[in-house]
């Protein structure tokens, strides 16, 4: 699949960060018009930070971008991963909530991450894509969700569901972006123990090799383990090179 190509400056994101004070079954037809809502639900945040689409690169001054996206979204200062969440904001590819947060601690829900990773890897459903029966057309995740299904970067369940509040995995998410990037593992017996046995063991494989992702430092992958706002911008930025 072929990547969209994205204009952040590395040293934009490092002035900004530089500046500022850590703190402590059944199947839904999709409709065409689909409420446009991200992940705020009552407003985009940074939606003033971003520059105009047709702005020159020369033009935009991308330090002050990413110190205002800093701004809007005070809870990822002093985060590990405020200079992915930075990249995935300006790139467009994630916004944060109406109330001026990102929550990079919170787990990711499965809606949420079909969202992102429409956007970050710019496809978009047909007009006779379906959705699934737990998935209402006017979700705000409902595009997103239909995209990444129909690409088959991720799947639905036999019983007809998508579970698009349920949490994400870390096995789930390297199954998506190995999927996505059309990545294929095969050094399996590499892996750290915990991951050898699991349904993800070649996508986790694929996407250690391509470091993407990393273990943990006790030598672990913990596949179970939910993934949190903050590790999918640090994995997405990752995978797209941001």
């Amino acid at each position: 699949m072929r990547l969209p190509r994205f204009f952040v400056l590395a040293v934009g994101i490092s002035a900004a960060l530089a500046m500022a004070v850590p703190a402590t079954a059944e199947t839904h037809q999709l409709h065409e018009q689909v409420p446009d809502q991200g992940e705020s639900y009552r407003g985009n945040p940074v939606e003033d930070c971003l520059p105009d689409e047709d702005a020159q690169p020369d033009d935009v001054d991308e330090a002050q971008v990413a110190e205002c996206i800093l701004d809007a979204l005070p809870d990822i200062v002093g985060s590990t991963h405020a200079a992915n969440v930075i990249a995935i904001v300006r790139n467009g590819i994630a916004t944060g909530f109406g109330d001026g947060t990102f929550r990079p601690e919170a787990d990711v829900t499965r809606g949420q991450m079909a969202t992102a990773l429409s956007l970050a890897l710019d496809v978009e459903p047909s007009e006779n894509a379906e959705l699934p029966d737990d998935v209402p057309p006017d979700s705000a995740h409902a595009h997103g969700i239909a995209a990444i299904l129909e690409g088959e970067i991720a799947q639905g369940r036999a019983d007809g569901s998508f579970g698009p509040h349920e949490t994400v995995s870390r096995g789930h998410l390297a199954t998506m972006l190995a999927n996505a990037l059309e990545l294929v593992g095969e050094n399996t017996d590499e892996l750290p123990e915990d991951a050898r046995g699991s349904v993800h063991a070649e996508a986790i494989a694929a996407l250690l090799g391509e470091q993407i992702v990393v273990g943990y430092e006790d030598g672990t992958f913990r596949p179970a383990e939910n993934v949190n706002r903050g590790h999918m911008a640090t994995y997405i930025a990752g995978a797209l090179g941001l």
